[in-house]
């Protein structure tokens, strides 16, 4: 078995050929055994199934996944789940994390995930230059404080997380645990251009 991972590709950016180009890359570098690994900014929601479809059609091996903030863009987080129901099954190809426990790839290795949230408490908090795009284009922010909603939503889905971990821990034979979340776990693990950041 063997892992490949893609984070932020921002497929929406790319051209019809850049994308194809994107695929074959893929393509090339997966095979039956690959569990492919991604952790989020894929798209934005207005083709969030088609590129995540694509990506799964591209991939050989079994594709692993979670959302970023940007792929919600447009949209809400509860809408986008709905719209990613159909990769919600553990035995499927593509397999959206934040609607399974967890998938058992070989005994006693587990993969869990959740899409996670930034909330702003490692970093600028309380930074009036701080302005986040997800404010005006994610469904939950409207007529509330974004700082306070982003908290809320942060802790609801590191909850999630948190339960997801400990029953997978708590399995017999479970010996190593990969987790899947698109937004650093640890201040240290946040880097720019190989600084932490900000």
């Amino acid at each position: 078995m063997s892992f490949s991972w893609i984070t932020d590709p921002h497929l929406d950016h790319l051209s019809p050929s850049e994308l194809a180009d994107f695929h074959k890359q893929v393509r090339d570098n997966t095979t039956m055994d690959t569990t492919l690994l991604v952790t989020g900014d894929i798209t934005t929601s207005r083709r969030l199934y088609e590129h995540i479809d694509g990506l799964g059609q591209a991939c050989r091996g079994k594709m692993l996944y979670v959302l970023g903030n940007h792929d919600r863009w447009g949209s809400s987080l509860a809408q986008c789940e709905r719209d990613l129901r159909p990769h919600g099954r553990p035995q499927g190809h593509s397999v959206f994390m934040d609607l399974v426990d967890s998938i058992e790839l070989e005994e006693g290795l587990h993969v869990v995930g959740d899409s996670g949230w930034h909330d702003g408490r490692n970093g600028l908090q309380g930074n009036p230059r701080m302005i986040l795009n997800d404010w005006f284009y994610v469904e939950e922010y409207k007529g509330k404080n974004e700082r306070v909603a982003s908290a809320e939503i942060a802790d609801r889905r590191a909850k999630v997380l948190e339960s997801k971990l400990r029953a997978v821990c708590a399995a017999d034979k479970t010996t190593r645990v990969i987790v899947l979340t698109h937004v650093p776990p640890y201040p240290e693990a946040a880097l720019h251009m190989g600084r932490q950041g900000d």
